[in-house]
């Protein structure tokens, strides 16, 4: 994958890149930061889990409850501006992802293929083959995940959110002179 340049707005820490051997396979896969639509079908695939889990029962409050989350940490999150203990929220995230594979079996397996960078027309066969690692590697590509992209994750809501405010407050007729909220 090509190299990330930083960005003002985006604060990149310097992340090794990680190689991993998966059974079946002669050739080590490489793991390093999610590029651009790589994140998106991350928060896709959260997206899509969180659904599913509300859809089976659990309320907006539970998974608050799990995440040990306020109301208003959770919008300064999604704001770009979490006033907290980042120790505390990875944590709680971690949670969050052991009891979202619990309602959505394939969630860890399509983390680990995104995390991978494994092209769509090969997720299928590799899905297989990830389900022979062994702990130190499937704990190894989570850790790693984490590492080179908790920053990036972090920082990309509100770049969508300014994105999509932006994009409402130009469509909106001329003689309209509200404002959108963005609360």
């Amino acid at each position: 994958m090509a190299a990330k340049a930083p960005t003002s707005r985006t604060k990149l820490r310097p992340t090794a890149v990680r190689q991993w051997n998966i059974p079946g396979y002669d050739e080590p896969f490489v793991q390093d930061p999610l590029t651009f639509f790589e994140k998106n079908e991350f928060l896709a695939l959260v997206s899509g889990a969180l659904e599913d889990a509300l859809a089976g029962g659990a309320d907006i409050d539970a998974v608050l409850a799990i995440l040990g989350l306020s109301d208003e940490q959770l919008k300064g999150l999604m704001e770009g501006k979490f006033e907290g203990d980042y120790m505390t929220l990875v944590t709680s995230m971690f949670s969050v992802l052991t009891r979202l594979v619990a309602t959505a079996p394939r969630l860890l397996e399509d983390l680990y293929l995104i995390a991978l960078s494994i092209p769509p027309e090969n997720r299928e066969k590799v899905r297989t083959d990830l389900r022979r690692i062994d702990d130190d590697t499937g704990f190894g590509i989570l850790e790693t995940f984490v590492e080179q992209n908790t920053t990036t994750i972090r920082d990309f809501f509100p770049r969508w959110r300014e994105l999509f405010v932006s994009m409402l407050e130009k469509l909106r007729p001329a003689e309209d002179t509200s404002t959108i909220s963005t609360a």
